[in-house]
């Protein structure tokens, strides 16, 4: 009973970078994250990055998407998973504006809306052309 030691052992595990085991583990702990999201927003895993995706017609789809960030948000808090928010923006396609003037919400924090996006390497813009990836490889070339 004079044991000065705590009762509660904390333990500190993860797997090194580079493990050839480490992309099966995360795949395994993440695997449930697809199950959050509701038929009018799709989610698509690669690696380590989700995108989210949804057809915005009416300030309702706007809301369905929120909701879907928010159990996001409640998702990464329970499996102790941070998100890099600093990472995350929006991009609307085709055309489309927020003439709904709604900011989505990561936690407290607001998704930056953009005008291009760099996606495994590759910008695209809200119209869907190449013109900025293309002349990032210009650039890069005569570099």
């Amino acid at each position: 009973m004079g044991d000065s030691t705590s009762p509660f052992i904390s333990i500190t595990s993860r797997v090194i970078q580079g493990s050839c085991i480490g992309p099966l583990l995360f795949i395994l702990y993440v695997n449930d994250i697809a199950d959050l999201f509701t038929n009018s927003c799709l989610c698509k895993l690669y690696a380590v990055d989700l995108k989210l995706y949804t057809s915005v017609s009416t300030v309702i789809d706007l809301e369905n998407l929120q909701s879907s960030l928010n159990c996001l948000v409640e998702w990464s808090r329970i499996w102790q998973l941070k998100i890099s928010q600093t990472k995350c923006s929006f991009l609307y396609i085709n055309g489309v504006t927020n003439s709904y003037n709604v900011d989505l919400l990561f936690g407290d924090d607001k998704f930056a809306t953009v005008d291009s996006v760099k996606d495994l390497g590759i910008t695209v813009d809200g119209e869907l052309k190449f013109s900025k990836h293309i002349g990032n490889i210009v650039v890069h070339a005569h570099a």
